[in-house]
């Protein structure tokens, strides 16, 4: 009930939602690994990544677009673009690659690029993707980034999914005024606290 007052008030006040942590869901980042699915076929998004960065990785058969139970545009023009932009994910390259697959969306080819930096170890580089994307920690950012974030964090093994629930709950916390930013474990979501991504509306 004090949840939901809160709510209220800051859309009366403020006319912004707060992001809480029973809304981030990182399931996708424990979800079935490509090694669990049947016959080595991608049955998760986490499969799926795991897939696209093997098959991109120098040693990997540079065909990312196997990686697909079906796959209906130009398979060659596809792998190649994928492949280049998982090696820099520079507007250009991210362009072709949105030009090589008919449908797709800027965010979620993003997120995979990120997602399969984030499984070779790199971390940071992932996580500095996502903010020169998405721009300063503000209102702009929305719960999907956000995920996105401890995506990076969690799949190159800097932090567990634990840890990165545990910081949310801190987080809820802090919107109720039961706890600071400081309180927060991870240095990202601290700064995202104190500059109000918190209270960013919600996709």
């Amino acid at each position: 009930m004090y949840k939901i007052l809160c709510i209220v008030l800051l859309i009366l006040f403020n006319y912004v939602v707060p992001i809480w942590a029973d809304e981030i869901d990182l399931s996708v980042y424990f979800n079935k690994p490509l090694a669990a699915c049947e016959n080595n076929i991608p049955c998760s998004r986490l499969a799926r990544w795991q897939c696209l960065a093997q098959a991109c990785d120098a040693d990997g058969n540079q065909k990312p677009t196997d990686c697909y139970v079906t796959f209906e545009a130009d398979k060659t023009r596809a792998d190649l673009a994928i492949c280049r932009a998982e090696s820099s994910s520079s507007e250009e390259n991210i362009q072709s690659v949105l030009t090589a697959i008919p449908g797709a969306k800027v965010a979620d080819i993003l997120q995979g690029l990120v997602m399969m930096r984030a499984l070779k170890g790199d971390g940071i580089g992932c996580q500095n993707r996502i903010k020169e994307y998405v721009g300063p920690y503000g209102q702009s950012w929305t719960t999907f980034w956000i995920t996105a974030m401890s995506g990076c964090r969690i799949l190159s093994n800097q932090r567990s999914v634990q840890d990165e629930q545990n910081d949310y709950l801190v987080w809820n916390e802090v919107v109720l005024g039961n706890k600071k930013c400081s309180d927060i474990q991870n240095t990202e979501m601290q700064m995202m606290c104190n500059t109000g991504v918190l209270l960013g509306e919600k996709i």
